[in-house]
């Protein structure tokens, strides 16, 4: 804001910083006008109390004239040019005032005088998220729900199988899980949904023809994808919620698992060790389309896009991961550069990665003396924090969206 002091009238000792406020008042006092240098600003609204004190101290005869308003740009650059601090209780003519913002050319709105039949004015309520997780903590392994920083935790299954959730809906009123169970002697798996609370349970597939698991949703919610042995190795399929339209996606000898939808809907993510060791590929639902985007001896695996779409979380494994669990250290790959950052340098076994729908925080599992605990990180690195610790099994951590609280 360009500043100019006018020539005065009267005797006062001003400095420049202060030469706005004076030009009006001098115009007022001398009726002659002031300079116009200022850019127009219009309907800010805020008290007078700094002008009327920057009035006070130039020594403006006035009578009492109350409750003037005034734009705070105005009372912004003065405060900033003379350093004055607001002083209540010092009155002004409102002619004075007026010439003020008329100088500067600024609009003033006046503030509506409420009514008894005003409603108030609702208090907005921030965004927030949740967790969803699995735990050993009663038993078998069921679902639980948690705030972002582990507060309140909730069991929402109640059953005598092994249950581990996989996503949220885009809504965040549903999240996808898979249940296990022995029959026959065989370890098999089926996959559900139910409300965020538990209610409402439904199984997708009922059929127990091989094993369906690790259940995701398409960014519509009204399909989801996930991985199946039902034609032998394991192979990644879509199919609707309601159990409609079943499509494999992928056709391997070798298997493909742990899959995840890209947010615009258009590739699935997954991880297959078609080519020697675990590394992670990408398909292109319409065409069928699939290229590998991670390489090297480590075994890359459990991709997770970002919320934008733009990124790729995954683990990669050194050592035999079917027989120690191997190191395991977590990455970030950038999908148009394909370069890969490392993220976690710890030394440990960790697992099943889920970005917070910010993009702040990559909540992961730490395996460690025989235990497994839920922490957070920065996508850029740092230290993790943890959020969920017992001494049972807390893992399979998946983020929900922003919701209403």
């Amino acid at each position: 804001m360009k500043l100019q002091t006018p020539p005065t009238c009267m005797s006062h000792t001003l400095g420049a910083a202060a030469a706005i406020i004076f030009a009006a008042l001098l115009a007022v006092a001398c009726d002659s006008p002031p300079p116009r240098t200022v850019e127009v600003i219009k309907e800010v609204e805020v008290p007078v109390e700094v002008v009327k004190e920057v009035v006070r101290t130039v020594e403006v005869p006035v009578e009492v004239i109350k409750e003037v308003e005034v734009p705070v740009e105005v009372v912004k650059e003065v405060v900033r040019t003379v350093e004055v601090e607001v002083i209540k209780e010092v009155e002004v003519p409102v002619e004075v005032v007026k010439e003020v913002v008329r100088t500067v050319e600024v609009v003033v709105t006046p503030a509506p005088s409420p009514t008894p039949s005003d409603p108030p004015t609702p208090t907005p309520v921030p965004a927030h998220y949740k967790i969803a997780f699995s735990s050993g903590r009663d038993g078998n392994y069921e679902i639980y729900t948690a705030d972002s920083d582990g507060r309140n935790v909730k069991r929402i299954t109640f059953t005598s199988f092994d249950e581990h959730p996989y996503d949220w809906s885009q809504d965040g009123n549903m999240i996808s899980y898979d249940t296990s169970f022995t029959q026959d002697d065989n370890r098999r798996s089926l996959i559900f949904t139910a409300n965020a609370d538990g209610a409402n349970q439904r199984p997708i597939r009922e059929e127990l023809g091989g094993s369906d698991g690790w259940p995701v949703f398409s960014p519509s919610g009204e399909e989801v994808v996930f991985m199946s042995n039902r034609s032998g190795s394991w192979d990644i399929y879509t199919i609707g919620v309601d159990g409609a339209n079943p499509r494999q996606i992928t056709f391997s000898d070798n298997d493909d698992i742990r899959p995840d939808w890209s947010p615009d809907g258009r590739h699935i993510a997954y991880s297959s060790e078609r080519d020697g060791n675990w590394q992670i590929y990408l398909v292109d639902i319409q065409t069928g389309d699939e290229r590998r985007i991670t390489s090297g001896i480590a075994n890359n695996r459990q991709p997770k896009f970002s919320p934008n779409g733009k990124e790729i979380a995954y683990h990669s494994i050194s050592g035999d991961p079917s027989t120690t669990g191997g190191i395991t250290e977590l990455f970030v790959l950038d999908l148009e550069s394909l370069a890969a950052r490392q993220v976690t340098r710890l030394g440990k076994s960790s697992c099943c990665t889920s970005w917070s729908p910010d993009a702040k925080f990559i909540y992961f599992e730490i395996y460690e003396e025989g235990q497994s605990d839920i922490y957070r990180i920065s996508p850029d690195g740092g230290f993790p924090e943890a959020i969920v610790q017992s001494e049972s099994y807390e893992g399979r951590v998946v983020v929900s969206p922003f919701i209403e609280r």
